[in-house]
Order: structure tokens, then C-alpha cells, then sequence
């Protein structure tokens, strides 16, 4: 059970922040602080800039960036080859499927600097917040 939690959360990291405006879904209040803390810890980022992230203001910072990394890395859903959008979208619970197939749709191209994942993170958020801002959310 706790397997598919976290795969679950997953994907809701990717298409849903703790600091949005909704509260984040109660199935996940339980590991949040855990990711947040292993990430804030491996990265250094300051917890503002999480927030604004969370609420749609990207500061260009490489902490920032490495942090959301850190974020679909804890799910596995980077690998050398780039973000693996099938594991997302074959973990989505039903009622996120609609804002995932979007999120797919609108975000399935984007790049980031060569061999730089945090970058690719980075710009990753920026538009899975700019497909569906209402559910996105940051552990």
C-alpha cells in the first residue's frame, strides 16, 4: 500500500504545492515532509523559493532547480534518456487522468540545457504549472 502511495504521489508532484492555495490531498500529507526535507537537505534551496515556485514564480536558481529534480527523483521519473511521461501517465489515479493527459500533451517537448537534468526539471514544472495551475502543486 505504501508502494502505490508514493507512486502515486508521484505523479500528483507532477501535476498538482504544498503551498497552493488548495490543501494538499490528505493520502499524502503522511511522506510530504519527508520528500521535502531529503530533497532540501540534497539541494540546499531555500524554502521561498519553493513557495513561489509552488504558486508560479520560477526563480531562475540552480539549488531551485536541482530540488525539483530531486522531486521526480525520489518517483523515478528521470532517467538518462529524459522524463518518462508513459510511468507517469500509468500511474495517475483516475480522477488526475484528465490534468495528466494534459500536462503530456503541453509539456512532452520541452528540453532543457544539454545533459543537465536539473534544468529539464526545471522547465518541466514551469509547464506542468502552466498546463493545469488549479492542481499543481511542490512536496
Amino acid at each position: 500500500m505504501k508502494s502505490f502511495l508514493i507512486s502515486t504521489l508521484a505523479i500528483l508532484l507532477s501535476v498538482a504545492t504544498i503551498v497552493h492555495s488548495g490543501p494538499i490531498p490528505d493520502e499524502f500529507k503522511d511522506v510530504a515532509p519527508d520528500i521535502r526535507e531529503t530533497c532540501t537537505k540534497l539541494t540546499s534551496v531555500s524554502t521561498d523559493l519553493i513557495e513561489k515556485a509552488g504558486l508560479g514564480d520560477f526563480v531562475e536558481d540552480d539549488k531551485l532547480k536541482c530540488y525539483l529534480k530531486c522531486l521526480f527523483d525520489q518517483f523515478r521519473l528521470l532517467s538518462p534518456k529524459g522524463f518518462n511521461f508513459e510511468a507517469m501517465l500509468g500511474l495517475t489515479p483516475p480522477k488526475m487522468k484528465d490534468a495528466a493527459v494534459k500536462a503530456v500533451k503541453d509539456c512532452r517537448d520541452t528540453t532543457g540545457k544539454p545533459d543537465d537534468m536539473c534544468d529539464l526539471s526545471f522547465n518541466l514544472h514551469k509547464c506542468f504549472y502552466n498546463s493545469s495551475p488549479d492542481q499543481y502543486f511542490i512536496m
